[in-house]
Parts: structure tokens; C-alpha cells; sequence
């Protein structure tokens, strides 16, 4: 499965991880890395199942009814495919498109490095200390937030407008 974080952060659906998986039938497919949906979410899954089925984009097209210049728009990024369109793609190379959407963790369940456990634990004398200067939304991002910090690692805080972050 191959995580898609929502990208919009306004919507309520900013905090949910949208899974996105193909299936081959009669085939088992490993989980694989995370996707930066920015960049190459259609474009590598189509990629994917064109290459696992052996199809050259000419011959996806083809199966699928299309031309061979709309496969390379959509895996080279050029366009983004709705997403039965890119449902249908997937299907006419053997593939089954897989879509799910999941809560995330708890924000606080990120702060996980000694840094970041040190922050949860000391959450509310942080919000009350920035509170007293007038911060209404304080956020902890960077190393810390990503739960890569090392011991040495400084914490990374911010006031967001409202309604932003999670």
C-alpha cells in the first residue's frame, strides 16, 4: 500500500491518509515506499502497471482505447488523469485500482524522537508560556515534527493561522 497524504489543508480531509494500492488478479503485490502525490502519484502507478504487465505506453493505449501521447501526458506528470480515468488505465494493463481512506496517527503520536517526546510531555507549559505572548495556534514542525530529531535537535515552533495544520 503506498500512502497519499490529502493536499488540501483546508479541507476536512487533510488529516486522513488515502491508500492507494494496484492488484494484479491472481497476483501477489509487496507494499511498496511512499508516494509524493505532488509529483508522481498517476503517473507512477500507471508506470507501474504498464511495466508489470509488459505493455509498452503504444500498447496500453491501445488496449484502453486511447493514444499513446495521453499514457505518456499522464506518466510523465503533463496532466493527471481523474481518478476513473486513471481506474480504467490501470485495468485495461490487468491491474485493479485500490483506493482507501484511513485516519492519521495522532499528531502527537509523531512527536516520537527524545526531543519530541520531551515536547509532548511538556505540551501544555509551552502552549500556556506562547499563549502568554498572544499565539493562538502554536505548532511544532521540522526534525521534531517528522519525529527525526535527535537529542541534539532544536524545536521548531510556529503560529498558524486557524484552521490550518492538524
Amino acid at each position: 500500500m503506498r500512502p497519499i497524504r490529502a493536499a488540501s489543508p483546508t479541507s476536512s480531509a487533510f488529516c486522513a491518509i488515502c491508500t492507494i494500492a494496484l492488484i494484479r488478479p491472481s497476483a501477489v503485490v509487496t507494499p511498496t515506499s511512499d508516494v509524493d502525490p505532488a509529483t508522481d502519484a498517476a503517473g507512477a502507478l500507471l508506470r507501474r502497471a504498464g511495466a508489470g504487465a509488459g505493455l509498452s505506453q503504444t500498447e496500453l493505449a491501445a488496449r484502453a482505447g486511447v493514444t499513446q501521447s495521453v499514457i505518456s501526458a499522464y506518466e510523465s506528470a503533463h496532466r493527471q488523469p481523474a481518478l476513473m480515468t486513471l481506474a480504467a488505465l490501470i485495468e485495461a494493463a490487468g491491474y485493479e485500482l485500490v483506493v482507501d481512506v484511513r485516519r492519521q496517527p495522532s499528531p502527537l503520536g509523531r512527536l516520537s524522537g527524545p526531543v519530541g517526546r520531551r515536547v509532548r510531555r511538556l505540551r501544555r507549559d509551552l502552549a500556556a508560556a506562547a499563549a502568554a505572548h498572544g499565539v493562538t495556534n502554536l505548532r511544532v514542525f521540522g526534525s521534531v515534527a517528522r519525529g527525526q530529531d535527535r537529542p541534539d535537535s532544536d524545536v521548531d515552533l510556529a503560529d498558524l493561522p486557524p484552521r490550518m495544520g492538524c
